[in-house]
């Protein structure tokens, strides 16, 4: 299910903090007003958080970040593998 640029960000609003909020402005992963504009197409992928038993909740944090132009940031700044099928 595709999202807008708005609908992602109010949800990425609703569960976040000030703490978290500043930890990222002052480190940065690249992801700015620049990268992404209000409504642009956008592709996200969770990333698990932990690791559940089948049939119970799949607990996922936003992991990558798709623009427009196609390419791909690691929402959690860690640097981790892009993935080659996203």
């Amino acid at each position: 299910m595709a999202m807008t640029l708005k609908e992602t960000l109010a949800q990425l609003k609703s569960l976040g903090n000030e703490k978290v909020r500043a930890h990222n402005k002052k480190n940065g992963i690249g992801v700015t007003t620049d990268y992404v504009k209000a409504g642009d197409p956008i592709k996200a992928r969770c990333r698990r958080l932990r690791v559940v038993p089948k049939g119970h909740d799949n607990d996922c944090i936003l992991g990558f970040l798709k623009a427009r132009d196609g390419t791909i940031k690691d929402w959690s700044g860690n640097n981790a593998p892009l993935p080659a099928d996203f």
